[in-house]
């Protein structure tokens, strides 16, 4: 499988010396190429997002997916949440 970066460099967003300042720095920090891309300003997070929809092919939430009052208010710990880094969209019977 190609990684986020050759994904990104074949769809013209980062060019050779970005991939490996990127992969410098992800094998001396350990931190993701996403996140290491969008602190140095290689990319905006809105951009990067809509590249890590495309790249993983899930779909990227628009504002109106967001419910109004928060899905499984207390049922779900602050703590998973951040972890995670998600929310729930919807509650559906089959559960997707």
């Amino acid at each position: 499988m190609t990684g986020l970066v050759d994904f990104l460099m074949a769809r013209g967003r980062l060019d050779s010396v970005h991939r490996d300042r990127v992969l410098a720095l992800r094998r001396e920090r350990g931190d993701s190429e996403s996140t290491i891309i969008t602190r140095l300003g290689m990319l905006g997070e809105r951009e990067m997002a809509e590249c890590l929809a495309e790249f993983l092919t899930i779909p990227l939430a628009a504002p109106a997916d967001y419910p109004e009052i928060p899905l499984r208010a207390g049922e779900l710990a602050a703590d998973f949440i951040a972890r995670a880094q998600a929310l729930p969209l919807k509650d559906t019977p089959d559960g997707q």
